[in-house]
């Protein structure tokens, strides 16, 4: 194994070892089918086709096959096939082509707008008072 002290060609230089390691005189590393363990901090790059911004993974898109589990879901959209939602939903507009439930119970059902497009919309709508 050879170790190199590399010029970086602006009067400073960098260790390297072989052509897949190499650590500048910034501590910056470039380090190619890396096995790392432990903790990695990041507040800006890119993972896994993902970016950092701002400390912040952003994710154009993610198909989740387990389970998600978060504080807070923000956003201008959010597609759903199936849910089952334990606590509450708040929400300013809810836009869905079904909606199918055999019962909505335990809480407020509030809203104040019902709507729906085109003929035979709204299907078997039975509206208890209690």
């Amino acid at each position: 194994m050879t170790i190199n002290l590399v010029n970086m060609g602006n009067g400073t230089y960098a260790i390297q070892i072989g052509d897949k390691f190499l650590v500048d005189y910034e501590g910056n590393l470039k380090c190619i089918n890396a096995n790392v363990a432990g903790t990695i901090t990041a507040t800006a790059g890119a993972i896994g086709g993902c970016s950092i911004v701002d400390g912040k993974l952003q994710i154009a898109e993610a198909n989740i096959s387990g389970k998600l589990t978060a504080n807070v879901i923000d956003g201008s959209e959010l597609n759903v096939n199936s849910a089952n939602i334990a606590d509450s939903v708040n929400a300013n507009w809810v836009y869905a082509g079904n909606i199918n439930a055999d019962n909505i119970s335990g809480g407020t059902l509030d809203f104040s707008k019902l709507g729906a497009e085109g003929s035979n919309a709204i299907k078997n709508l039975t509206w208890n008072m209690v």
